[in-house]
């Protein structure tokens, strides 16, 4: 079994879709990312488009998956 690995990203938030527990976000990275009200983090219904946010990757053979979000600093 290989050892998990994480990994952070700073993103943007570009949608965020309250009725069906969802957030869109564009990495820095360069991919997509989508967490959920499930997600640990911050106040999931505070988050706004244009918002800045780090994200910790969790990296699985076949997949990479958001396990938590923070929101950063203005100046990030």
């Amino acid at each position: 079994m290989q050892d998990l690995t994480t990994s952070t990203v700073k993103a943007t938030v570009e949608d965020v879709l309250p009725g069906v527990g969802m957030v869109y976000l564009a990495g820095d990275d360069q991919r997509g990312w989508t967490i959920t009200r499930s997600t640990s983090g911050g106040e999931f219904s505070a988050l706004k488009p244009g918002q800045r946010i780090g994200l910790t990757i969790e990296h699985h053979a076949r997949c990479d998956v958001v396990c938590k979000y923070a929101e950063l600093p203005l100046s990030s």
